[in-house]
């Protein structure tokens, strides 16, 4: 860990974003298989990284406006954990998955908030907004909606962003709960 009281040193992000890039073959990004991806959006964040840490002379505009930079950090941290997630299904069987996602609930019960169900308007594109209605839990994924043909199971993959979302969702709305019920 650095000690560094000025904070992480750029120079040692933008060479491990060097070493880790070097990692992925050079290919169309569409080529590349799961773990690959994620590789290479775990590169680009530590580049990211380096530069707001320590501005690199190359990129003189990241000193005055340093918000498309932190935008794409956020979107290869995003990349990162998508293909984690396709990873992830890739390699341990869909039963497994829900299993160990199910005790890892049992195990945080009363410690961390929990959406298990919920129900939001889908505004579709040149289309009428449609009433989606989610449920995720030991069995995967849910769906349901007005229509009742259109309803049915996702995809474990499908099940692991959902399930992710919902999560962000409730970790997001669980402090603006507690103060809302403390008054203040």
């Amino acid at each position: 860990m650095n000690d560094s009281p000025s904070g992480p040193d750029g120079r040692t992000l933008r060479y491990l974003a060097d070493q880790v890039n070097g990692q992925v073959p050079m290919r169309l990004v569409t080529e590349l298989d799961p773990l690959q991806q994620a590789v290479l959006a775990t590169g680009r964040a530590l580049e990211h990284l380096g530069v707001l840490a320590e501005p690199d002379p190359r990129f003189p505009q990241d000193t005055d406006n340093p918000g498309p930079r932190i935008a794409d950090l956020a979107y290869q941290a995003n990349a990162v954990r998508q293909h984690s997630h396709e990873l992830w299904a890739q390699r341990q069987s869909e039963a497994d998955l829900l299993a160990a996602q199910a005790q890892e609930r049992a195990d945080a019960v009363g410690e961390v908030p929990y959406i298990e169900t919920a129900e939001l308007t889908l505004n579709r594109p040149g289309g009428e907004p449609v009433t989606v209605r989610v449920s995720c839990g030991a069995q995967g994924t849910r769906w349901s909606c007005d229509d009742p043909a259109l309803s049915g199971a996702t995809g474990i993959v499908d099940h692991l962003e959902i399930d992710n979302a919902l999560q962000t969702l409730a970790r997001v709305l669980e402090p603006c709960l507690r103060q809302a019920e403390s008054g203040a």
